[in-house]
């Protein structure tokens, strides 16, 4: 009779269980604007991140992200100036995916937090670059949304739109990014 009930009991009252696995993903950002040959500008920045699923569809995610913006602008009879611009992220993020682990495409949100470092330099031509001005590192909320296409059982293609700012600033404020990259699962 004991048995009868343990089983009872097992079977109504057992919770599912889930296996926590792991994601690394790389992507890339680039972007290139030119008015004329003197005048243009390039951004590349490039991120790393370590997710792990402790649940079917949420997950903790750890990125890290450097890049650099640099802006040429020449005036008529004068030497080029560049501005260089330098950042660094360190984001913690709470991904809640919209479709199951085992689905083809799997769209996601996430929100969380950001410090961001950021620096400015100008550079003129024949001289050393100077470090016009440097912010102070700060905690930033940040929110995104992206895709993940498997196109294995451990490997996705992954592409997203992340945002970062200001509490007191409006949202169309904010300093944002669009990622495509590849996703491993382990």
């Amino acid at each position: 009779m004991n048995r009868f009930i343990v089983a009872l009991f097992v079977i109504f009252f057992s919770a599912s269980s889930y296996a926590g696995y792991f994601e690394f993903s790389v992507t890339n950002n680039f972007r290139s604007s030119r008015i004329d040959e003197n005048n243009f500008t390039k951004t590349n920045s490039l991120t790393g991140s370590v997710s792990y699923y402790f649940m079917e569809m949420s997950a903790l995610e750890l990125s890290y992200t450097e890049g650099t913006t640099e802006q040429t602008v020449k005036q008529l009879n004068q030497d080029p100036e560049k501005y260089i611009f330098q950042f660094r992220h360190y984001g913690l993020d709470f991904v809640f995916s919209l479709a199951s682990r085992q689905s083809s495409f799997q769209p996601y949100v996430k929100a969380g937090a950001a410090y961001v470092e950021r620096s400015l330099f100008v550079k003129k031509e024949n001289f050393p670059r100077k470090l016009e001005a440097r912010t102070e590192p700060e905690w930033l909320p940040s929110v995104g949304i992206g895709f993940k296409f498997k196109l294995t059982k451990n490997l996705a293609f992954k592409a997203g739109i992340d945002a970062w700012g200001d509490e007191d600033q409006n949202i169309r404020d904010w300093d944002n990014a669009a990622r495509i990259g590849v996703s491993l699962f382990l």
